[in-house]
């Protein structure tokens, strides 16, 4: 399960708009909204353009794509 809180968080303190992840990531910006509200499920590439996009660090993504896995 994605912690949809934290990538929200981080996707807006960024600075970058939703629009710009989306192209990068091949999606709407209406997929996003559905990805982020757990109505679809990222695709790992997806999950990596993120983690590039938005320059996470490996616990980072563990923890934000990983959640339940790691408890």
């Amino acid at each position: 399960m994605v912690r949809t809180d934290e990538l929200t968080r981080l996707i807006d303190e960024s600075g970058l708009k939703k629009e710009y992840i989306c192209n990068w990531c091949g999606i709407t910006r209406h997929a996003l909204r559905n990805k982020i509200l757990g109505k679809s499920e990222f695709k790992a590439s997806e999950m990596e353009i993120l983690k590039n996009v938005l320059r996470l660090d490996n616990d980072q993504f563990a923890r934000i794509f990983f959640a339940n896995e790691r408890e």
